[in-house]
């Protein structure tokens, strides 16, 4: 599992391939995708939709966009196990 680079490739599927190919390489394949496009084949909220981000690079042509977990999924200091399901607390706090 590493890095996937589709360039110059969804231009050439309709919406449903495309969003089925860039969602199996997401899910299954890679662990980061970057994706050209010069043809807006898919707007930038339904990238967003599937996670990929927009990257601001003025000397690229197209657009490019950059799944990465790392970066979309942030850690939130209350989803942890420090404020949930501790046991501790069961008999301290009603919820």
């Amino acid at each position: 599992m590493g890095l996937g680079i589709v360039f110059d490739q969804l231009e050439f599927l309709d919406k449903p391939a495309a969003v089925h190919l860039l969602s199996r390489l997401r899910d299954q394949h890679c662990e980061r995708v970057a994706v050209c496009l010069s043809k807006p084949i898919l707007t930038e909220r339904e990238m967003l939709a599937l996670g990929y981000m927009e990257q601001k690079r003025p000397s690229i042509d197209g657009r490019l966009f950059l799944f990465d977990p790392d970066m979309f999924f942030t850690r939130r200091e209350w989803n942890t196990p420090n404020h949930w399901a501790n046991p501790e607390n069961f008999s301290k706090y009603r919820w």
